[in-house]
């Protein structure tokens, strides 16, 4: 997890918002350093501590202290430059490590 990521596209969006989602997910960056992860959507950007909860060799599992234990995030590799962060059910953004 740790590194710099930069968004690529989304995924499990209705085709009528493929252009949409796909513009927001390019303009996100996830920078990961020690227990300090921050997300950047655009001009947002929000940095917290987090814990991990379980991992494996193709997921992680992470709690943050603004989302706590019920809320869970799920960052699979797909391989060493490519993560999909779960964002909801059936949702997803894939990111590409720079």
């Amino acid at each position: 997890l740790a590194g710099h990521w930069r968004g690529v596209r989304a995924e499990g969006v209705p085709p009528s918002s493929d252009d949409v989602a796909n513009g927001f997910a390019g303009k996100m960056q996830i920078d990961v350093s020690g227990d300090l992860i921050t997300v950047t959507t655009g001009a947002d950007k929000d940095s917290v501590h987090y814990k991990v909860v379980s991992e494996d060799k193709t997921t992680t599992v992470i709690a943050t202290d603004k989302d706590g234990p019920t809320e869970p995030q799920t960052f699979t590799f797909v391989d060493e430059k490519t993560m999909r962060w779960q964002v909801i059910a059936g949702k997803a953004v894939v990111f590409n490590k720079e």
